[in-house]
């Protein structure tokens, strides 16, 4: 998983399938600042936007779905992309999977210390929380 937005631009969680997935996706972007065509690797994103920067149609799913909007700049949208194939929309699984994700982030961020100390080559930061999502605990 890799938290995106410290550029303020982009902001969200993209998932990947493995570690090669990951570093093959960090490849491909530096590939699109030298304007080549990369190959994506398959990726799941949960991204955040103003609603004028989504689709109309978009912006209505997430009022009929009911799915908490946090700020004006933070309409959720989600995007599963698999090997070779254009984006979609998330199946129920991954979909569950994104709601878990967004429970449980905010606890496992609240401990900036511990955070800045991995970031700086100290111990990783691990956590376990169990959310409750709208398909049980998880």
């Amino acid at each position: 998983m890799s938290v995106v937005g410290q550029m303020k631009e982009s902001y969200g969680v993209v998932l990947f399938r493995t570690l090669d997935d990951f570093e093959a996706f960090c490849a491909a972007s530096d590939d699109l600042d030298d304007e080549e065509d990369p190959v994506i690797p398959p990726h799941d994103v949960l991204g955040f936007e103003r609603a004028e920067d989504l689709l109309p149609s978009l912006v209505e799913e997430i009022a009929a779905q009911r799915w908490e909007v946090a700020a004006p700049n933070a309409h959720p949208w989600i995007s599963c992309a698999d090997e070779g194939a254009d984006a979609r929309g998330p199946t129920a699984k991954e979909l569950t999977i994104f709601e878990a994700i967004a429970l449980a982030l905010p606890t496992v961020l609240a401990d900036r210390e511990a955070l800045a100390a991995a970031w700086g080559g100290g111990e990783p930061v691990t956590r376990t929380v169990v959310v409750e999502t709208h398909a049980g605990p998880l």
